[in-house]
């Protein structure tokens, strides 16, 4: 029986190439977007909590992005063991 787990450092390239560049902070609605893709690819990386759906119904560019530095920030801590997300 195979290990049908995923690589995440594999997965995180493959993010990265199907997301593009990342947006200039010129334009903070595409940077949010891309940076909330990011932190919650698909398949998940189980790191970061849910952030996609709560960025796309935010009420302007500064909620979005306040959002996804939420969640970047919950993301690391969960990483270095100081807040697990469960």
């Amino acid at each position: 029986r195979g290990d049908l787990r995923l690589d995440p450092a594999l997965l995180l390239a493959r993010v990265c190439c199907d997301l593009g560049p990342k947006p200039p902070p010129e334009a903070p609605t595409a940077l949010a977007l891309w940076g909330g893709a990011l932190i919650n690819p698909l398949p998940s990386l189980g790191v970061s909590t849910e952030v996609r759906g709560a960025v796309l119904e935010a009420q302007g560019a500064a909620e979005r992005v306040a959002l996804v530095q939420r969640a970047v920030s919950r993301s690391i801590a969960n990483l270095e063991g100081r807040r697990p997300l469960f």
